[in-house]
């Protein structure tokens, strides 16, 4: 659970650098948290 949470705090921090919509971090973040299952 801890790297996905780093995961998820880049995944974070790159989309306010480039501004990605939320909903796409949240997508990945989904995708991430099938993968880790």
């Amino acid at each position: 659970m801890k790297m996905v949470k780093k995961r998820c705090d880049i995944i974070f921090s790159v989309s306010k650098r480039g501004k990605i919509k939320r909903d796409d971090v949240e997508a990945v973040i989904e995708i991430l948290a099938k993968i880790t299952r």
